[in-house]
């Protein structure tokens, strides 16, 4: 256990194992409509008495909806704590083997070395399975103002936004943002806004960049780093906060991202973050960008449009593969669907696999617990969680992926067909 503790610690600060208060207070009516299995004490006793309390920890992006889904399965007797530590956190726990019976990460375990990090490559001395848990677009958030006025509904073309961050176009009048938007904008510096720590966000929107313009990534990288990093770069958690030539706005968490870019001294500013963060409860906190998909159409990264996006992910089935189980984007990045949005993505919930080296703390007791949670918050009730508050919902290809994955789980329950789990 980590010190001091009598179990994982949770994100209130107190024991994992022992306590979490804020999700064991569902009321009967809010059990009966979500969960109608436990709708009646005597189930909701029985169901108490059948559940192990699971501990997780890591991204704090997925921690909102883990969270709201902990909330619900509370009302069966089923205590999910979940510590919001970060990606490499989590994961790290997880390789521990008697920290947490879980993780979620919106990156893999990474196989090879991080070269703009320069991280060491993870090696989990345990079995796990990677379970598509929640979809997200990285939203590219900006603060434009012209005579007091907020500039509005700004249009950019994957190469033009590929050049923003590459830092070779640097202000707002540039010809080539006069081009996508078809008037010219303020003559306003622009400032890149880039994550200072790791972050699942930088992961998927340089491996967008890595994957769809490699010369001028692997250039960039070359030049910022003053020929320290060798090509290819590829896909990072770490982007780069300076460099010859390149002087970002760099903030630490996504909260801090959306907080420069609201204030007085963010005028110019354009940055990525994660969807949920620019739209908190479907509200627009920031502007954001229409991105220019294959298709040719400019579209924004709503609920709809990721999900149509992940029809297009595939899922590394080959178990020969250094990336078995991963997910690939290549065909999101390519998709000419006019609804679907590019910088798409998906994180995981990291599970103990079947078959192989379980972390000693997993019990099938924990698989029970586990299974019943993934369950739910893959299937519709959950996912209609998601759209209550404008979240994009897994498509069926990822939730199918899922249930596999759920099926790999030591101790699971009965696993639903997809049919079902989508009723």
């Amino acid at each position: 256990m980590r010190p001091g503790s009598a179990g994982v610690w949770s994100a209130d600060g107190h024991s994992g194992r022992a306590m979490k208060l804020s999700y064991v207070a569902l009321s009967a009516a809010v059990a009966a409509l979500i969960l109608p299995a436990a709708g009646t004490s005597a189930a909701r006793a029985s169901a108490a008495a059948s559940y192990a309390a699971i501990d997780g920890s890591g991204s704090a992006w997925q921690a909102v909806p883990i969270d709201r889904w902990a909330e619900f399965v509370a009302a069966q007797g089923l205590v999910v704590n979940y510590n919001p530590d970060g990606n490499t956190a989590g994961r790290a726990d997880y390789m521990q083997g008697f920290l947490v019976d879980f993780a979620a990460s919106d990156v893999p375990f990474r196989n090879g070395h991080d070269k703009l990090g320069r991280t060491a490559a993870e090696k989990s001395p345990y079995s796990y399975s990677y379970l598509p848990l929640v979809a997200g677009g990285i939203a590219i958030a900006y603060h434009l103002t012209a005579h007091g006025r907020p500039v509005t509904g700004v249009r950019l073309s994957a190469t033009t936004l590929m050049e923003i961050f590459t830092g070779q176009i640097t202000n707002w009048d540039d010809p080539r943002i006069t081009k996508d938007n078809g008037r010219r904008l303020p003559d306003v510096r622009i400032i890149p806004v880039v994550r200072s720590d790791e972050a699942g966000s930088t992961f998927y929107f340089t491996d967008w960049l890595a994957d769809r313009f490699p010369r001028q990534w692997n250039a960039f990288c070359a030049r910022v780093t003053r020929g320290r990093v060798k090509a290819p770069c590829g896909n990072t958690e770490f982007y780069p906060v300076s460099g010859p030539g390149w002087h970002p706005q760099a903030e630490d968490g996504s909260n801090a991202v959306v907080d420069y870019l609201t204030s007085k001294a963010g005028n110019g500013a354009i940055g990525y973050d994660e969807y949920a963060y620019a739209h908190e409860g479907g509200a627009a906190i920031v502007q954001v960008a229409r991105i220019a998909n294959p298709a040719g159409k400019y579209v924004l990264p709503t609920a709809g449009n990721v999900t149509a996006a992940l029809t297009a992910a595939a899922v590394n089935e080959n178990p020969h593969s250094p990336y078995y189980l991963e997910e690939n984007l290549a065909r999101v990045f390519t998709d000419k669907n006019p609804a679907s949005y590019p910088l798409s993505y998906y994180g995981y919930l990291i599970v103990p696999r079947s078959g192989g080296r379980v972390p000693p703390i997993f019990t099938a007791a924990a698989g029970s617990s586990l299974s019943t949670f993934a369950i739910f918050a893959i299937c519709s009730k959950g996912q209609a969680q998601q759209l209550a508050i404008g979240d994009a919902t897994l498509p069926a290809n990822l939730v199918a992926a899922g249930l596999a994955m759920v099926a790999r789980i030591p101790g699971h329950v009965t696993v639903p067909s997809l049919k079902t789990c989508r009723r």
